[in-house]
């Protein structure tokens, strides 16, 4: 994700990217399609952690990244709250395209998964996966 959307996410939401975070050397390690996937995920746990004073000592993002096509975010000191949002989060990564965040599908090209809408894909060189053969969540 580019520097400007990072610093964004940052500056918005302290609570849920502490200070000692590897977010903070590392950035995001997806595309910018998925800004704003991962903007309302983090909006809705700085909800929580700021509501439970608790969290603050336990809550850590550890990463966040693509892989496989489906975004990852990985993280330690949560509930069954925090992991819904973000199991909700990365199945619905699978149907936006992680280039521009237009409706997706999972895509192959030189053996590399991604979710792209078929303008991105066009443009990548990718192609669909059958559906058949997939292998996405579905919601």
């Amino acid at each position: 994700m580019n520097p400007k959307l990072t610093k964004k996410i940052l500056r918005d939401f302290p609570s849920v990217f502490e200070s000692q975070s590897p977010i903070i050397r590392e950035g995001f390690g997806c595309e910018d399609g998925w800004f704003q996937l991962i903007y309302s995920l983090c909006r809705e746990i700085n909800q929580i952690v700021e509501n439970a004073p608790d969290y603050h000592d336990n809550f850590q993002v550890l990463q966040v990244k693509e892989k496989f096509g489906g975004l990852r975010f990985y993280y330690a000191g949560s509930d069954e709250r925090i992991k819904q949002l973000i199991d909700d989060a990365e199945r619905i990564s699978y149907f936006r395209c992680e280039k521009c965040g237009k409706g997706g599908s999972l895509t192959v090209r030189h053996g590399f998964y991604q979710t792209l809408c078929k303008k991105c894909a066009k443009k990548e060189g990718a192609k669909f996966l059958p559906k058949e053969i997939e292998g996405t969540p579905s919601i």
